[in-house]
Order: C-alpha cells, then structure tokens, then sequence
C-alpha cells in the first residue's frame, strides 16, 4: 500500500487544487499513533463508506501490512449495513471547513485491529459530517477544487 504520515498533504488520487491531507496511510514499516478512539467513530467510518465521494475510482485493493497477510489471503472484508464489503477499495473524504482528509477505508481495521489512533482535528471532523445530506458531496467538490 501507500505510505503517507498523518496530516502530510494528500496526493494519492493526483492533484487536489485544495488543502488535501493524508490520514490513515499506514505501513508496517512506519510508526503511528496507538489509543482508543470515542464510541462512534466506526459507526461513523461505515457510513462514510456507504455515501463516499469519489473523485477518482481506482482499481484493485489495498491489503494491511501490519497483519503479516500473504499475496493470495485475499481482500480485507467487513459486513457493513448488512452487506458483506472490501476494505482497502475506496478512499473515504472527510470535509472540514477549507480542509479535506482523505483515508483508505483501511482506516476502519487500522483502528479495531491495530489500536490506531487518527489525528484529533479528524476525529472531530468526523464526529459532525453527515455523509448522507447534500452539503457533504457539495463540500467535498468545493474543497477538491479550490474555491
């Protein structure tokens, strides 16, 4: 997978004409945050998962490093909203005021299985998104694009 440390500008889908930052990147070969994370945050990261923005589609999956996996164990999978998902294919956008975070979906494992802790200024932003209304979509195309 790709490598970024947290809160280093976010360059994975190409050029984002707005202040794009990196959370959740991780790899076995670097260090990361540990700790517990507030009640809610994965119920919030699932539903980020169901309503994504997707500027960029890309093909293929991540697979976590820090579990030891091998090449043929296959995509990382997580029942979510009654349906069985893979990890590790979709890039979960997180707007906050002229900021936009961008996490692999990983980011869900990281935290269970890992004790990964993510900055704090993303945790809040998570914390008050609402990826089902129609100012997350707005906002995240706003931030994608500068203005």
């Amino acid at each position: 997978m790709t490598y970024f440390a947290d809160l280093a500008p976010f360059t994975y889908l190409g050029p984002c004409c707005g202040d794009a930052r990196a959370v959740g990147w991780l790899e076995a070969e670097h260090d990361y945050v540990r700790g517990s994370v507030q009640a809610g945050v994965i119920t919030a990261l699932e539903c980020l998962f169901q309503h994504a923005w997707q500027p960029i589609v890309t093909a293929g999956w991540h697979d976590c490093s820090l579990c030891g996996r091998q090449p043929g164990d296959g995509p990382i999978t997580r029942e979510i909203a009654g349906a069985r998902e893979l990890l590790g294919v979709k890039n979960l956008l997180v707007p906050a005021g002229r900021v936009i975070y961008g996490a692999p979906s990983l980011i869900i494992h990281y935290i269970e299985d890992h004790d990964y802790r993510p900055p704090d200024e993303f945790l809040e932003a998570l914390r008050v998104l609402d990826p089902t209304g129609d100012d997350y979509q707005a906002a995240c195309e706003r931030i994608w694009n500068g203005s």
